[in-house]
């Protein structure tokens, strides 16, 4: 049994053998807090899935004070490198409050996946908190998004639809006509919340009823009672934006967000013009639009890359091409507004040359992917033969804001435990 990366937990209470009850959406609840997204970043840190050649894949906590990625595992004599270990793998973590959560997949020969959500135990003691297992319905789950208020989760999945299950209900167009309990072929895509409590997941709404040739749904972002989702149409390869309104519990399509080029990160919708050299940014939220910057050379050879939003400011960047090949370029907007372009790159043989990667900045420190590592090591080919295998690791590490601008490379490498 080994555990391998997801993108998101989907959310089953395990309690015993006995699965949670099943329900389509109901009259909604009291104000239960307002709804937000769930990130995997702390005051002075964040937790990520990292691994070196000298290292396993394991869940860290990374403290940008001290650049060390310590395991999330506290079990003495530990070496992170089975199931043993409550850290070992890939996986997200997410903070809820005071309320540290791990989600991970957990693959078994001979059995289905299953997807696990967790309250974080340093000593492996936590049992699952939810589990879902590929019985009735075969969740392929979206990217790392999870939002929550004081009484559920929520999430989005995508569906193997099986028979007249709630669980898997769908538009008429989705769900072709079959006897009852008999299976039936088709694919679903849905927002689904599971009650913090109690483990009930009810199937809040069809995302494919608003716009039925739509490849995918994300959530993209939430806030005032209201959850908002991105996708892209087939037909015509437009982004879309549709949200669903807990209170009223009516999902739409909103035509305001149909902007040919437009594309969603970090829970804002941005709307770059290369003609005009500028880029836009717009919280769906509160309506508010953000001019992040109209100094950006224009012509059709650009391509403006996704937006990072950040504590301490903005990530934005774009591609020129020289006639031979795309160069980037990356800069950081301060909230007043300011532009400074990052020279530092990194290089790959595999890759070529390339910005730095910045993961985080927040309280002045910039947490951020700034090399690669080529390492060797002794090994067997598919024939059984003795061999050297080549490991590409990625090379971490934490710097000051204002080193960054000035152009400094003066990184601190993190440490492991």
């Amino acid at each position: 049994m080994k555990r391998i990366p997801i993108l998101l937990a989907s959310l089953l209470l395990l309690a015993g053998c006995t699965a949670p009850a099943q329900s389509t959406a109901s009259a909604p609840a009291a104000n239960t807090g307002d709804v937000h997204m769930l990130t995997n970043r702390y005051d002075g840190g964040q937790y990520r899935t990292l691994s070196t050649p000298y290292y396993p894949d394991c869940v860290r906590k990374i403290d940008y004070a001290t650049a060390t990625a310590q395991s999330m595992c506290q079990i003495s004599g530990c070496q992170h490198d089975s199931e043993s270990c409550p850290a070992y793998g890939s996986g997200v973590f997410y903070q809820d409050g005071d309320v540290l959560l791990h989600s991970y997949r957990v693959n078994s020969d001979g059995e289905p996946d299953r997807e696990v959500l967790s309250r974080y135990a340093p000593d492996a003691t936590a049992a699952p908190l939810f589990t879902l297992s590929a019985h009735t319905a075969d969740f392929d789950l979206s990217d790392d998004c999870l939002a929550a208020d004081d009484q559920y989760y929520y999430f989005v999945a995508s569906t193997t639809l099986v028979g007249t299950d709630p669980i898997c209900k769908g538009s008429p167009a989705q769900i072709p006509d079959a006897a009852p309990g008999e299976p039936v072929t088709g694919e679903g895509n849905f927002l689904f919340r599971a009650d913090k409590s109690t483990g009930e997941l009810t199937n809040l709404a069809d995302l494919g009823s608003v716009l039925e040739d739509t490849s995918y749904w994300y959530l993209a972002t939430a806030g005032e009672q209201k959850l908002y989702f991105y996708g892209t149409a087939i037909s015509d390869d437009f982004p879309r934006v549709s949200c669903y309104d807990l209170v009223s519990q009516e999902y739409t399509l909103l035509p305001e967000y149909s902007d040919k080029n437009g594309f969603f990160a970090d829970g804002y919708y941005l709307k770059p013009d290369t003609l005009q050299g500028t880029l836009t940014a717009i919280d769906p939220i509160t309506g508010q639009s953000t001019l992040l910057t109209d100094t950006f050379p224009t012509g059709e050879d650009l391509i403006y890359y996704p937006v990072k939003s950040f504590c301490d400011g903005w990530v934005l960047s774009y591609s020129s091409y020289d006639g031979e090949e795309w160069i980037s370029h990356q800069f950081f907007r301060a909230p007043d507004g300011t532009l400074t372009e990052l020279p530092q790159q990194m290089y790959c043989d595999a890759r070529g040359s390339q910005p730095v990667y910045i993961w985080d900045i927040q309280n002045g420190m910039v947490f951020l992917q700034y090399d690669y590592r080529s390492d060797s090591y002794p090994g067997f080919d598919y024939d059984g033969n003795p061999c050297m295998w080549e490991n590409i690791s990625f090379v971490c590490g934490i710097i000051p804001l204002q080193d960054l601008l000035a152009g400094s490379q003066n990184y601190r490498e993190l440490t492991y435990d």
